[in-house]
């Protein structure tokens, strides 16, 4: 009976398998196993090496390791081993200008392009872009293309690609959907990169466009993981620029309190508090980027519930010490990992849960005291 039912199980997939196929062609219906998983690997086979003009390096191979405290659980990850970053120059590929995808016309996705097909199945939901009509856009200028729909993507994924090769490829462009699509951080960032012309090295197109020339840097499949490179590149090329807006503040608090997603119930209260111990309550809402740039730039000691707002913890211009606040029941390490690859402190707090799911529960104000009155006083390593 089991091995019958085993059998039955095995034909029952083997059919879906086959409907998806035929349902939303091979490629996409076979994503997992159809896709190349590097350019590099398979730059021997004819069908590949037919759309590559060259490989180069962006970044050298090496470890970077997190040194949490040993008390601290295993979900914070303390290593993370680097390859070198490649920068592919590719010819006659296909281009997403919404996700950044990349493929061969005949359907090979190259998964370097986005980072994983996980995120294509799962969060990012992209892979339906392979089947999108595209047509031949002949313009021999290199182009890169930059998926801006998530900030923290954009920001640690994508834009530092677009600061390093900007200065190896002076005519380089971008491929973008139309600039009235486009968020505001996204122009907000093409144009310090770019320049005060940046609107003229944009390629705005409506769909999926064939190239000629396309330069395709590598993404991180474990996003949230930054190569030291790239921070460097970012550090380097932004400190500087958002050092000049203001004197900015050496304490600063991050609030969601203005914010419609997971605000912290009493967060308000929890303002008061620090403000009264020095604190400027920062609405990054309100700002514009280079002012949320200059707003982290001279900042020592940061308090800030997780979000978003925090990608900025990597322009500050001395080490940074981070007290991050979680929502009830969530976990994510990307910034605590940011603030010790800079040679800065860490801890955090957890809010509690409360009948409300619309919020990231409530904070112990006291609990928060008491951590940050130990950071303070360096009393964690």
């Amino acid at each position: 009976m089991a091995d019958l039912r085993k059998k039955a199980t095995k034909a029952y997939v083997s059919i879906i398998d086959r409907l998806r196929k035929v349902a939303v062609g091979n490629h996409l219906g076979q994503m997992a196993a159809k896709g190349l998983r590097t350019v590099e690997e398979a730059n021997g086979r004819p069908e590949i090496a037919k759309h590559i003009i060259g490989i180069s390096k962006m970044a050298d191979a090496c470890i970077v390791s997190y040194p949490f405290p040993e008390n601290y659980p295993a979900e914070f990850r303390r290593k993370k081993a680097f390859e070198d970053r490649l920068v592919y120059n590719l010819q006659n590929v296909r281009v997403s200008p919404y996700s950044a995808m990349v493929w061969t016309p005949a359907g090979t996705l190259l998964e370097e392009s986005t980072g994983t097909v996980r995120k294509i199945l799962t969060w990012a939901n992209t892979g339906y872009e392979l089947l999108l009509p595209s047509k031949i856009l002949n313009e021999p200028a290199p182009i890169i293309c930059l998926s801006t729909s998530y900030f923290y993507h954009f920001f640690w994924d994508y834009l530092p690609n677009l600061v390093i090769l900007a200065r190896r490829y002076p005519n380089l462009k971008v491929l973008t959907e139309p600039l009235d699509k486009q968020p505001d951080y996204a122009k907000s960032a093409f144009e310090m990169v770019l320049g005060s012309s940046w609107k003229s090295r944009m390629v705005e197109v409506e769909s999926v466009v064939q190239l000629p020339n396309v330069i395709m840097p590598q993404i991180e499949v474990y996003s949230g993981f930054i190569h030291p490179a790239l921070l460097a590149a970012m550090r380097s090329f932004f400190i500087p620029m958002a050092a000049k807006v203001s004197q900015g503040h050496e304490k600063i608090y991050v609030s969601r309190s203005r914010s419609p997603r997971r605000p912290i119930e009493n967060e308000v209260a929890l303002e008061v508090v620090l403000k009264a111990r020095g604190f400027h309550i920062v609405y990054l809402e309100s700002m514009t980027l280079l002012e949320q740039f200059a707003a982290f730039t001279h900042a020592k000691l940061v308090v800030a519930p997780h979000g978003a707002g925090l990608v900025y913890l990597g322009l500050t211009e001395a080490p940074p010490t981070l007290l991050e606040i979680y929502p009830a029941g969530y976990f994510n390490d990307c910034f605590a990992r940011l603030a010790l690859q800079q040679g800065g402190r860490y801890d955090y707090a957890y809010c509690t849960p409360t009948d409300r799911k619309d919020t990231a529960g409530m904070v112990v104000i006291a609990y928060v005291l008491d951590k940050l009155e130990r950071l303070e006083k360096s009393e964690l390593v």
